[in-house]
């Protein structure tokens, strides 16, 4: 379960090695009598493409269907299919969707810690909060970039009824048990992390320099219209 990418989570691969393991314990012959997954793998791809593509799927259709009724929560019905439409329609969300990435996945949790978070809010609860507090971890668990929905999070809390009543010990009480919260989320969904802290901060600045230099790459080269473009054409051809 030890890999060595750290910015695009750890989850996803945990939930794709569960599926294969489950794939090939109901049916045997995807393993083409090999002794284990691995040498199977060498032999025919085909099979694990196509597991890790269908949870990809799988985690685009959520998306659609929670972004629908973060809408109706927020706006109304009009707004949720509205918003579900054109998410599926979107390129970019059909593209990751046919990916062996972690993209999807973090999309949707990204967007049902925002859904739990409001609705939390509105209805004020604090086991609501919490339950949106443990997604933040497994966004970020998903894909380290999702750690960034936890800002949004704690402005809602900070602003709601229920934050403003609560005593300012309360308060840094309620606080730190959020922390507690994604620190156990995230520790759940990646524990070698805090076994090897070293490798860690060396994979985290040596991945964080290859992002931002694509990043540098990508800008120069294609553009924000070259890039649209170039999705849109993609589309197209699906």
């Amino acid at each position: 379960l030890r890999h060595g990418i750290i910015i695009r989570g750890s989850l996803p691969y945990y939930v794709n090695g569960f599926a294969i393991k489950l794939v090939t314990f109901l049916k045997p012959s995807v393993l083409k009598d090999k002794k284990t997954i691995t040498e199977a793998y060498e032999i025919d791809k085909t099979p694990f493409y196509i597991i890790g593509r269908s949870i990809s799927a799988l985690y685009s259709v959520l998306e659609i269907i929670i972004l629908f009724f973060l809408g109706k929560l927020l706006f109304s019905i009009r707004v949720g299919l509205l918003s579900a439409f054109f998410v599926g329609i979107s390129s970019l969300s059909i593209e990751y969707s046919h990916l062996v990435a972690p993209d999807t996945a973090l999309s949707f949790t990204i967007l049902l810690t925002i859904y739990i978070t409001f609705l939390a809010y509105k209805y004020n609860k604090l086991i609501l909060y919490l339950i949106s507090a443990f997604f933040v971890g497994v966004s970020a668990a998903q894909k380290l970039p999702g750690l960034l929905i936890l800002p949004l999070f704690l402005i809602i809390f900070i602003f709601s009824k229920l934050f403003r009543r609560l005593t300012i010990i309360k308060k840094v009480t309620y606080l730190l048990t959020f922390i507690l919260c994604i620190f156990l989320a995230y520790w759940l969904s990646y524990p070698y992390l805090f076994i090897d802290k070293k490798e860690f901060i060396k994979q985290w600045i040596s991945e964080s320099g290859t992002s931002f230099a694509w990043g540098e790459i990508i800008i120069r080269n294609i553009g924000i219209f070259g890039r649209a473009n170039k999705y849109i054409f993609q589309w197209l051809h699906y």
